[in-house]
C-alpha cells in the first residue's frame, strides 16, 4: 500500500432470466523509488495496469431467497505498463496489452437483506497469458430495493511470459467497499 499512487474499481452488471451480463473496469499505478544497498544507484519503479473484463453467467442453480450458482465466460483484457529506471535510464519500459478468455463459477447466498457471493474463475491458458485467475469474497446489506452496500476482498494474478525473457507474475488484490444502485 506504501507504494500505491492511485487505483479505481468499477463493476456494472444487467440481469434477464437466467442470464447475467458482467463488466469491471480496474486501474491501478504503483510507484517506488529508492537506491540500491552498497551501490550509489537510484532506482525508480512504476506499474500501471489496467484490467477490463466483458463477461455473461447462466444461473445453474436456483433455490429462490437462498443459494444461486452461476457459470461464467467470457474475455479479460490487461494493459500491462511495467518501467524501470537505474540512475535515470531506462532499464525497462514496456507495454503489454493481452485478452484472455476465462471460464469459472459464482455462488451467492441469500438471507433477508443480506448477501454473501464468493467467485473464482481462470483464464489465459496460454492464448494471452500462461495463466490468469480471479478471486472475490463478498458480504452486502441491501437498505432497499434501489442500494446495498458491499463489503469484500478481490484479488487478480497474471503470469504472463513475453519475448525477450520478460516473465510478468503479478498478484494484485486487497479489500473493497462498494455502494451499489439497483434498478
Amino acid at each position: 500500500m506504501n507504494s500505491l499512487t492511485f487505483g479505481a474499481m468499477i463493476h456494472a452488471k444487467a440481469h434477464k432470466g437466467k442470464w447475467t451480463i458482467i463488466s469491471d473496469l480496474l486501474y491501478i499505478n504503483f510507484k517506488e523509488e529508492g537506491s540500491i544497498e552498497g551501490v550509489a544507484q537510484q532506482v525508480a519503479v512504476e506499474i500501471d495496469q489496467t484490467v477490463w473484463e466483458l463477461g455473461a453467467g447462466y444461473k445453474i442453480v436456483n433455490i429462490e431467497d437462498f443459494l444461486s450458482v452461476d457459470g461464467l465466460f467470457g474475455i479479460r483484457y490487461f494493459g500491462l505498463g511495467p518501467q524501470i529506471e537505474v540512475d535515470q535510464q531506462h532499464v525497462l519500459d514496456k507495454n503489454l496489452n493481452f485478452i484472455d478468455p476465462y471460464f469459472g463459477i459464482r455462488f451467492r447466498t441469500v438471507n433477508e437483506k443480506w448477501t454473501n457471493g464468493v467467485r473464482f474463475d481462470v483464464g489465459g491458458l496460454g492464448i494471452g497469458s500462461e495463466i490468469s485467475w480471479k478471486l472475490n469474497f463478498l458480504i452486502g446489506y441491501h437498505f432497499n430495493e434501489l442500494l446495498s452496500l458491499h463489503l469484500g476482498y478481490q484479488g487478480y494474478n497474471v503470469h504472463y511470459k513475453g519475448d525477450n525473457s520478460l516473465d510478468y507474475n503479478v498478484y494484485t488484490g486487497g479489500f473493497l467497499t462498494g455502494l451499489n444502485f439497483h434498478f
